[in-house]
């Protein structure tokens, strides 16, 4: 990790900086009931979309029989866009 207060302190002699800029990867995440959720798994990986779906569901309370049903044809879009 890049501590911002060493750098600017090792540039204080320096003529002229312009800007310190940072690129900062960040996982993929998504707001799901008013958090927001990462969209990778435990370790790192990005979660199948069947999974996100899930989340969204539970989120959403939505209904366990609705939820079953929901996920039930999102399989089957799901495996037919692999093909």
């Amino acid at each position: 990790m890049i501590k911002e207060k060493e750098v600017r302190k090792s540039l204080g002699e320096a003529f002229l900086v312009a800007s310190i800029s940072k690129d900062v990867e960040r996982a993929p995440r998504l707001r799901l009931g008013g958090r927001w959720v990462s969209l990778r798994d435990s370790g790192g990986e990005e979660m199948p979309p069947q999974e996100v779906l899930e989340r969204y569901l539970e989120a959403k309370r939505v209904p366990p029989e609705r939820a079953r049903v929901l996920l039930t044809h999102a399989r089957k879009i799901i495996e037919e866009e692999q093909r």
